[in-house]
């Protein structure tokens, strides 16, 4: 029973870890875009959360 805990702590965790690294390599390219559309696309893709009611 502990295995499958841990087995899931640590999946949560990458999965974790893995966002936080998505969301700064598209904050990073929004900083180099010169189109404010396009900044605030890549901006917004920053913003998105499971669950979250807000677009």
């Amino acid at each position: 029973m502990y295995n499958v805990a841990f087995f899931f702590h640590i999946l949560g965790v990458l999965l974790f870890v893995s966002g936080i690294v998505l969301a700064g390599a598209a904050f990073e390219a929004a900083r180099r875009r010169q189109r404010p559309a396009d900044v605030a696309l890549l901006l917004g893709l920053t913003r998105v959360w499971p669950g979250s009611s807000r677009p």
